[in-house]
């Protein structure tokens, strides 16, 4: 009799069981909603046979509509779209819906690029409405992703490591079209926007669905004026039906701050005293250079001559001179511009410090004095000449 007791209770354990299990299948199985609209970029695609095409890299709009068929809170809506090798999802919050009302929500999404074979191929979409109690899912909407019409992929683009301003210097690129169709008479630009460079070259064709590539070497001249520092490299891959741009950073030193070395910046002087600067001129080019000196003065308080023109040799440099002259007391500035054709090439501060009156040359003091001397004694000569007495008239007698 124990045995069948013990039996029947193992049995209802075994049946509670059971039935805790299904009761939590069906729960899980609770749909939470009803979808009644499915569209992607606009078109119907729930319970139809239409098949929406899409490019593979652009974003989609999903917009589904569904019915509550629950009350429900947290609720979330997750849209997948499946590929071969990579999958795109995106999840939204709805939150608390209500049985009965129809509720919208619109996901932007990415359409995923794995075509690496083909120009075309099938991509599924799929739909989970859930929270914790409930779940909806939909799956089985077929779309057509393909290939952008034009499409190139840089591959790889590689220059020297170190790049000197006066440097030329190649950039290797790699190519590969990525696109629907062959692309003709391809050319690569090579520019670096902020220096005013840029190089063409001409690549040919690229054919699609090919494992081959297309390499294109350019060389670009860094001036030497380039300030030492980070630069953005610009490739343009153009034809008549296609134009894209990729940017990499590339780093230019420059030992020469300045093509213009000023021996000194800072002078003190007299007020009307000529103070003489010195400028070196350096040409770190491999060609002869003329350099134009443009002097800036402000209100005429410093003096300077105007445009000097000097030919400095090839990775030679010449030392120039420029007088200055203050003629009121206090700080004044010269800037000093140096240019190579039209390009500013490089440019100078002189200052000079002016208190009180500048002290007289002695032999010009002495000049000055004689000179006085000699007009005072000029003067008196003149005086005693004008000053000396008449003589007296002489008559002749006459005797009768």
């Amino acid at each position: 009799m124990a045995k069948q007791t013990q039996k029947i209770g193992v049995s209802l354990i075994v049946l509670t069981a059971v039935l805790l299990l299904l009761t939590s299948v069906v729960m899980a199985a609770s749909d939470v909603a009803h979808v009644t609209s499915l569209e992607v970029n606009g078109v119907e695609v729930l319970g139809t046979a239409t098949t929406v095409g899409v490019v593979a890299g652009e974003t989609i709009s999903v917009e589904v509509v569904f019915t509550a068929l629950a009350d429900a809170s947290d609720v979330k809506l997750r849209a997948e779209l499946e590929g071969v090798d990579k999958d795109t999802e995106k999840t939204v919050f709805i939150g608390d819906v209500e049985t009965g009302k129809t509720y919208v929500k619109t996901l932007s999404m990415e359409v995923p690029y794995e075509l690496s074979d083909d120009l075309s191929d099938d991509l599924t979409l799929g739909l989970k409405i859930w929270n914790a109690d409930f779940k909806t899912e939909l799956s089985g909407i077929v779309l057509r992703v393909q290939r952008e019409a034009y499409k190139v992929s840089v591959m790889s683009l590689k220059t020297i490591d170190n790049i000197y301003a006066g440097d030329v210097f190649p950039i290797d690129v790699v190519l590969k079209n990525v696109g629907y169709n062959d692309l003709d008479d391809l050319y690569v630009t090579m520019s670096i926007p902020a220096l005013k460079v840029q190089r063409t070259a001409y690549l040919g064709e690229l054919t699609t669905l090919d494992d081959d590539t297309t390499t294109g070497r350019v060389f670009l001249e860094v001036p030497y004026s380039a300030e030492a520092g980070e630069y953005a490299l610009e490739v343009t891959v153009q034809n008549d039906d296609f134009l894209m741009t990729a940017v990499q950073k590339i780093s230019v030193k420059n030992e020469f701050a300045s093509n213009v070395i000023a021996t000194e910046t800072t002078k003190t002087a007299k007020v009307g005293e000529e103070v003489v600067y010195e400028l070196l001129l350096v040409n770190p080019t491999d060609r002869i250079k003329v350099y134009r000196i443009v002097p800036e003065t402000s209100m005429n308080v410093l003096t300077a001559s105007s445009d000097l023109i000097v030919s400095v040799p090839a990775e030679l440099s010449r030392t120039v001179s420029l007088s200055v002259k203050a003629d009121s007391e206090g700080d004044h500035e010269l800037k000093v511009n140096v240019f190579s054709g039209d390009e500013l090439t490089g440019k100078a501060t002189l200052t000079t410090k002016t208190s009180g009156l500048a002290v007289p040359n002695p032999m010009v003091v002495l000049t000055v004095v004689l000179a006085v001397i000699f007009v005072i004694l000029l003067g008196v000569l003149i005086a005693l000449i004008a000053k000396k007495p008449k003589k007296q008239e002489e008559f002749e007698e006459s005797y009768y």
